[in-house]
């Protein structure tokens, strides 16, 4: 059987550059955005969303929008965002003629 002890020995501190860097690298982490909120849904011309009270936007979120009065919706073209891993919204085209 082996029994660890402690030797009193210390790692040696980290360089300040480093520290610096692992802070900023966790602030990151810790970052809505980091984690897919992509904050409000874009503004699309003619076309009003439906944010179904959301205040906040997590990945895979999905905004429908409707088309403004006295515009119609452009056949085949998609109505609805969607929040993606980056925190960015995909596709934000103009689907309102």
């Amino acid at each position: 059987m082996v029994c660890a002890r402690a030797t009193g020995i210390r790692a040696p501190p980290l360089p300040p550059p480093l520290l610096l860097l692992l802070s900023l690298l966790l602030l990151l982490l810790l970052s809505p955005t980091a984690h897919g909120d992509c904050g409000p849904p874009p503004d699309i011309p003619n076309a009003t969303p439906d944010l179904s009270r959301h205040t906040t936007f997590a990945k895979s979120t999905k905004v429908t929008y409707s088309c403004n009065k006295g515009y119609k919706q452009i056949p085949g073209k998609s109505n609805i965002v969607t929040c993606l891993e980056t925190g960015k919204w995909s596709g934000n085209e103009t689907f309102c003629d």
